[in-house]
């Protein structure tokens, strides 16, 4: 189960293919859109509405599959292959069961959900069908999820790109077919984009399975389930429940900003909507990188090389601070041009290049801490990036963005002033954890235990 011998685990060899996996989704989300807003309005609404409710329980299956990537890095730094085919079996059985579960509850729950939300009637139809579909096959998923989890810890990120972008080319062919009804099929709106993501889904997750088969050299040893230690999946949750907590934190502060936001007006909603689905192509970089430095520190980690592994995080610190603020003033120079493309409003033109000019300040802070946590939880320190994101989202990120935005009437300007505030203090304080290197200690004795 090692990598191949040819493979040098780089951080752009790992980030490359982690980043154009991430751009193909933002894209096909686009034409998802796009495709669904020529059908009907409310299709469009309809979708949004389910995707919120998926979209949390899709971070349930997340936190195990976070959890798998670094302990299989680990394991496989340490030359443990048997140990490592053992834990990928075991993330594997225990995310498929947690999405069954889910799976059930959507397709029965999925109209007692949607009654929390404020729907027409006709959007409430419209996304109860979809939820019950794709919610009732989320299981597939979470499959997914796994596999690509597995799969990166073994430097294996050009596979699931692949994977990636069949799955993506599936979904869009299936949604002009189904959605329209061509080829001589009835229109199924978005009863049709259910279907057609279902069947991507499915086809997706049988082609991971079998390039999971080809990577180990043989099909995982399911049958060895019952006989293996029950320590792989602690290992695998005392990382994944503190990210998935660190998550949840962030949603949540970042769901009362938006209420706050929805108080000023539809311009200001408009603007925060437009720069958020631009500034998303700087986020992808920003992650992408973090998730290549944590498979890279993962098996540093896990062959005892402290050094490298500190060192490896301040390189990707570099490396992100070049790729994003470059990012940022390009975006911001063509501010203009881009939103053009979207609205004639003046005003939110001009909101759309001011916030532009504030992301040059934020973006850096928020790699600062997204290569930070990631590299902090390879290392075994994810309660600390949990505490953080808690104390600092919710103690100065949203009381702030009340005082700036609301209270005192600066609107985006002044929630984007806390934005900018609260992620250089997490950045910081992150970066200050990784410095002090107190995670070595504890690390050396967890592995020696």
């Amino acid at each position: 189960m090692d990598p191949p011998k040819n493979m040098k685990l780089t951080l752009g060899a790992l980030s490359f293919p982690i980043f154009l996996e991430l751009l193909l989704g933002i894209l096909i989300q686009n034409v998802d859109l796009f495709m669904l807003s020529k059908y009907h309005e409310d299709a469009v609404a309809a979708i949004g509405a389910a995707n919120r409710i998926l979209l949390m329980v899709i971070v349930m299956f997340g936190f195990i599959g976070s959890g798998t990537t670094i302990v299989l890095s680990r394991m496989m730094g340490a030359g443990q292959s048997d140990d490592a085919e053992e834990a990928a079996v075991v993330s594997l059985v225990a995310n498929s069961i947690i999405g069954v579960l889910f799976s059930l509850l959507l397709w029965q729950g999925a109209g007692t959900f949607l009654n929390f939300m404020d729907l027409t009637t006709n959007v409430h139809f419209m996304a109860e069908g979809y939820l019950k579909v794709v919610g009732g096959f989320l299981f597939l998923q979470a499959v997914i999820l796994t596999i690509n989890a597995i799969l990166k810890s073994h430097g294996h990120t050009k596979q699931i790109l692949y994977a990636s972008i069949m799955m993506n080319l599936i979904n869009v062919f299936g949604n002009y077919i189904l959605i329209f009804g061509h080829f001589g099929l009835e229109p199924m709106g978005t009863d049709g984009a259910a279907l057609s993501t279902v069947v991507a889904r499915l086809i997706t997750s049988v082609a991971l399975y079998f390039i999971l088969i080809k990577t180990i050299g043989h099909s995982p040893p399911f049958a060895r389930l019952l006989s293996m230690p029950s320590a792989h999946l602690k290992k695998i949750l005392s990382i994944g429940i503190p990210s998935a907590g660190e998550y949840f934190t962030y949603l949540s502060a970042q769901f009362v900003v938006f209420f706050f936001i929805t108080t000023m007006g539809t311009q200001s909603i408009t603007t925060q909507i437009y720069v958020q689905t631009i500034m998303e192509l700087v986020f992808i970089i920003s992650i992408s990188l973090a998730n290549g430095t944590k498979i890279i520190i993962g098996h540093h980690i896990g062959a005892k090389r402290y050094g490298d592994a500190y060192q490896q995080c301040i390189q990707s610190f570099k490396w992100g601070a070049v790729f994003t603020i470059t990012a940022t003033l390009f975006l911001w120079i063509f501010s203009k041009p881009i939103i053009g493309l979207f609205t004639e409003s003046t005003t939110v033109q001009s909101g759309f290049s001011l916030l532009l000019l504030m992301a040059v300040v934020f973006e850096p802070a928020r790699m600062l801490y997204l290569i930070g946590i990631n590299a902090l939880r390879a290392v075994g320190d994810a309660r600390y990036t949990f505490y953080v994101a808690a104390i600092f989202m919710w103690g100065i990120g949203v009381p702030l963005s009340y005082a700036l935005g609301v209270h005192f009437s600066l609107g985006l300007v002044g929630i984007w002033m806390a934005f900018i505030l609260d992620e250089w203090i997490r950045g910081v304080v992150i970066v200050r954890r990784w410095r002090s290197r107190s995670w070595v200690q504890p690390l050396k004795q967890d592995l020696s235990a």
